[in-house]
């Protein structure tokens, strides 16, 4: 066993953290009942209850407690060994809090990493949604359900079918206390669709490497932040990928009566010098407002996975 085990879990806040926390929190319980050590743990800074809002959340495992100890007071690992996808249409990145700008969904897996992805795709066809990386890894796909709300059956199931950092035994017995059914679990790896990624495999450019933070002594005692604009818009902070649905206006319904505009919470519509509604999709997190506030039903709301590649 390595010194180490690290798996990260990728959700949508309000939409599937609840799912991406009981994943974590399910491995670390069957890695206890294995007679190993382990822990489940939010990242730092992620706001779970914003919805969309990309999140992780983590398991540690390691068969010694002085491994584990450390970890308590680490608010990100460096690495992972598996990672969840929980909805794929995170493969187009994730923007965090920090303003780092854009980054790879696959950007803490290792070399040999376990990638599981709810989809109903086949790896082939999601590697082409994903970016280039160095490293080899192995690319896992199947249905867990709704795109915003899947099943912790059939993932784990892949997980324990894919990986031995916890046994099927203690596992399967975990989610018998909270489960009375687990045929999905059972049934899930004959489910799942696998392949070896090789390096530099991707259907999307590669990121460059993130920038550099400063530490907590190279912070200044006073910084003065640049105010956004009056009707302006944060340049440092695009929150597209918060979004799962992507609205479009059919401007030729549209009765120019301002409601999207009006009620749009991220400010992520314009008015056009025609009185005519634009949406600008850097910013639109794809809550769905302006489809219900839509008095002549001219907003139409599609799953973005499904309408193009992501960009």
């Amino acid at each position: 066993m390595e010194e180490i085990y690290y798996i990260e879990t990728n959700g949508r806040g309000v939409k599937s953290d609840s799912i991406a926390r009981e994943i974590v929190d399910t491995i670390a319980t069957a890695a206890l009942k294995d007679g190993n050590v382990a822990i489940s743990y939010m990242s730092y800074g992620d706001d779970p209850v914003r919805v969309g809002i990309p999140m992780k959340a983590f398991a540690a495992v390691s068969s010694k407690w002085e491994y584990i100890e450390g970890e308590v007071a680490r608010y990100n690992p460096d690495s992972v060994n598996v990672s969840f996808i929980l909805d794929q249409t995170l493969s187009k990145g994730v923007e965090n809090w920090a303003n780092m700008g854009r980054r790879s969904i696959l950007e803490k897996i290792k070399l040999g990493a376990l990638v599981i992805v709810n989809t109903t795709r086949t790896p082939e066809e999601y590697l082409t949604y994903l970016p280039k990386t160095e490293l080899e890894y192995t690319l896992v796909t199947l249905d867990g359900g709704d795109i915003e709300r899947p099943s912790v059956l059939p993932l784990l199931g892949a997980f324990v079918a894919e990986s031995s950092i916890v046994s099927e035994q203690a596992l399967h017995d975990t989610l018998g206390e909270k489960y009375p059914n687990l045929e999905k679990f059972v049934e899930s790896a004959a489910m799942l669709k696998k392949m070896k990624v090789p390096k530099g495999a991707g259907g999307m450019p590669p990121y460059g490497p993130p920038p550099r933070l400063p530490g907590a002594s190279e912070m200044p005692i006073a910084v003065v932040v640049p105010a956004v604009p009056e009707k302006g818009r944060n340049p440092n902070y695009k929150t597209s990928s918060n979004r799962t649905y992507k609205q479009s206006i059919d401007l030729d319904q549209c009765i120019r009566c301002k409601n999207c505009w009006i009620f749009c919470p991220d400010g992520a519509i314009d008015m056009r010098g025609d009185e005519l509604p634009s949406i600008d999709y850097d910013y639109c997190t794809g809550c769905g407002i302006c489809v219900n506030t839509c008095p002549v039903g001219a907003i139409d709301s599609q799953i973005e996975f499904k309408v193009e590649v992501m960009k």
